[in-house]
């Protein structure tokens, strides 16, 4: 069975509501060590490069500047362990990235895994965290830092999500341009089960070009709206704008899911 999640439509709806790991975000600043380090990234959401069919990937650090793959995937970092020369990575696949305007990477995978592990040994002894990092960099990077590499910059500081007046989208506003969108994998519990349709999601984009109170609006599945609601924290934008100035405006996608 082939499975195939993709955006669907992206409109705006009034009346629904070579850079380094120091640039964004600062890990480097939070952590002493490498271990520190690998600490901080559990959790978070990273676009990583693909590798292919197998699980695992085994890397030397030495062999990651010889890395000349395209392929992308979104990913939650489940786990990550320091030992001695070694880093081990277990990810869990939530999504598709794609910068607006520019191809996607051409993946020769025949498998996508819904997990997996990437172990990369060999790192100099007494490995310093602002050089581990930028070997990192090479396998696992921020949205913010992905688009960089696509030669886009996108250095609006994150706002804190608080209550406040949201427009809708008039004739006044110049609507938000996305930057960058994730289209959400099919997890465990969904990917053997057939589906046709769209899963609505509404929400807001910030003047900080990012996506704050996402909510399903329309649901196909509860575990798609998941696996949705995974993937929205990492779209970037540029945002709306009135008479110049960014202003944070009502939005409303649909993103489609087929099995064939």
């Amino acid at each position: 069975m082939l499975i195939k999640s993709r955006l669907l439509l992206f409109t705006l709806l009034a009346g629904l509501s070579a850079v380094s790991f120091c640039q964004a975000p600062a890990l480097t600043t939070k952590a002493q060590t490498p271990q520190e380090f690998l600490q901080l990234m559990v959790g978070q959401k990273l676009i990583m490069l693909h590798f292919g069919d197998s699980r695992e990937i085994r890397l030397k650090a030495k062999e990651l500047d010889k890395i000349k793959n395209t392929c992308y995937l979104a990913v939650q970092i489940k786990s990550a362990e320091w030992n001695k020369d070694k880093a081990e990575f277990y990810w869990e696949n939530i999504g598709t990235p794609s910068v607006h305007g520019i191809p996607r990477g051409i993946c020769q995978a025949t498998v996508v895994h819904n997990r997996g592990a990437i172990v990369v040994t060999n790192f100099p002894e007494n490995e310093s965290v602002e050089s581990f990092a930028g070997s990192i960099i090479k396998l696992f990077q921020t949205p913010e830092q992905y688009l960089a590499a696509a030669g886009i910059s996108f250095n609006y500081t994150e706002e804190t999500d608080i209550e406040r007046s949201v427009g809708y989208i008039d004739k006044t506003i110049t609507a938000p341009k996305p930057l960058l969108t994730v289209d959400a994998a099919f997890g465990d519990h969904v990917q053997t089960r057939n589906f046709h349709g769209a899963v609505a999601i509404g929400f807001y984009v910030g003047t900080d070009g990012r996506v704050h109170r996402p909510r399903i609006v329309k649901s196909l599945d509860k575990d798609l709206d998941e696996q949705v609601l995974k993937v929205m924290p990492m779209w970037r934008f540029e945002p709306a704008r009135k008479e110049g100035s960014p202003i944070p405006v009502n939005m409303n996608i649909e993103m489609s899911f087929n099995t064939y």
